[in-house]
């Protein structure tokens, strides 16, 4: 099975969520408009499960190369004691926060932190290896690539902007916000995992990932991925000599 039940559950809720939030200020141009922001709702649901599911898939099959079976989940935290008796066992933080910043901020602030994933080592896939444990690294490896999904479909949805609909021009605005919010070093992000995982890879990755967003709203495609990976070798560099090297 591709996604187990508790997974579709809460991957359903995530996507859900991503859509509330990424549509939330699209309820009506001067007032509100029922039929007009239930097409935004399931346009920003569509985008999101484009972009989400995709990376999911590919951060399980990366686990499964390095011995490990991925599982994604929404991010919550054990209720404190003295709320036991509103929250009997867990808050879902992915689903709160997310609906609480885009409700003070009217939708003009969207924050895709809904969830991540974990890992379920199997000590018989990784028999042979050097680690009989999944190593810090080869878990930043597999996060990486997750957000790399997002900047892929920064890169189609760029492509697709040639046809001037507005799906795709939504479409590149979700997954260049989840890439970017998704690269920081907050739990349960993946940024978190490559950032403890690697600081020098965590560099890397984290001007690749932002410089090439940032670089895809303003030039071709070609040269925003030289320019970025060219930014990247120089910061990465620096850093190295001075955080790493110098020490």
């Amino acid at each position: 099975m591709l996604f187990t039940k508790k997974e579709t559950k809460e991957l359903t809720i995530a996507i859900l969520i991503l859509g509330l939030i990424f549509s939330f200020n699209e309820w009506g141009i001067e007032k509100f408009d029922f039929m007009i922001g239930i097409k935004n709702l399931l346009r920003a649901i569509i985008l999101s499960a484009i972009i989400l599911l995709p990376q999911v898939y590919i951060e399980k099959i990366i686990g499964e190369r390095w011995g490990v079976t991925v599982f994604y989940s929404l991010w919550k935290i054990k209720s404190p004691k003295y709320m036991l008796t509103i929250y009997k066992n867990k808050i879902y933080i992915g689903i709160i926060a997310p609906l609480i910043v885009s409700i003070i901020s009217k939708g003009s602030l969207a924050l895709p932190i809904v969830g991540g994933f974990s890992t379920e080592e199997d000590q018989l896939k990784r028999t042979g290896r050097r680690f009989t444990r999944l190593t810090e690294f080869e878990e930043a490896k597999i996060a990486f690539a997750g957000v790399i999904i997002s900047l892929i479909f920064v890169i189609l949805f760029k492509i697709l902007l040639l046809t001037h609909l507005p799906f795709f021009e939504k479409g590149m605005y979700i997954a260049a916000t989840m890439a970017i919010v998704n690269i920081l070093p907050i739990p349960p992000l993946n940024g978190s995992k490559i950032f403890f995982g690697n600081r020098i890879f965590y560099v890397l990755s984290l001007t690749f990932i932002v410089a090439s967003v940032i670089f895809l709203y303003l030039f071709p495609i070609i040269l925003s991925i030289i320019l970025a990976a060219v930014l990247t070798i120089i910061l990465t560099i620096i850093y190295f000599y001075y955080k790493e090297y110098s020490q």
